[in-house]
């Protein structure tokens, strides 16, 4: 298996989105996170805007451990949300309507 930089770049995020829920986060972190989706993703990819937002959100509250736990859990909902695949059958209108 082969090195997926955006893979690793959801990893992270998830990696990271758990420390903020934990309150175990620092600015390196945060700041490698960015730096990793800069380097795998488009601007304009869901998951890169998701880890800025992020990072925005963390150098606001950095210090409030219950908003760091809440942005920590937007985050790893993103992840989430983000790696689940489309199905395949998904544009089926005699199952789905």
């Amino acid at each position: 298996m082969s090195f997926d930089p955006v893979r690793a770049v959801y990893l992270d995020a998830l990696a990271v989105g758990m420390k903020a829920r934990c309150n175990g986060l620092s600015q390196g972190d945060v700041d490698a996170m960015v730096t990793r989706a800069e380097e795998a993703m488009p601007s304009d990819d869901l998951m890169f805007r998701s880890i800025t937002a992020f990072a925005v959100q963390f150098e606001e509250c950095r210090f409030d451990p219950e908003r760091l736990a809440e942005i920590g859990e937007t985050l790893t909902n993103a992840v989430r949300r983000l790696s689940q695949p489309d199905p395949v059958d998904a544009g089926r209108a005699d199952i789905y309507g």
